[in-house]
């Protein structure tokens, strides 16, 4: 991702809280279900959140949730 000049955010979306939400040089790295739930809520979240809750339902689809 680091290799990708445009403006755009960008986020690593993983299942663990392990190191916590950290920054790596503009990559955010993100609890999805924290996203999802709206923990930490900004503006640029509450944009993308219908997205996250699509991607969300499709992820508990697959795995019979």
């Amino acid at each position: 991702m680091k290799k990708i000049r445009d403006n755009f955010p960008k986020y690593l979306l993983t299942l663990d809280d392990l190191f916590g939400e950290m920054n790596y040089e503009g990559i955010e790295k993100r609890n999805v279900l924290n996203m999802a739930a709206g923990v930490n809520n900004d503006k640029r979240e509450a944009k993308h959140r219908p997205v996250v809750e699509k991607c969300m339902e499709e992820a508990r689809r697959m795995l019979h949730l």
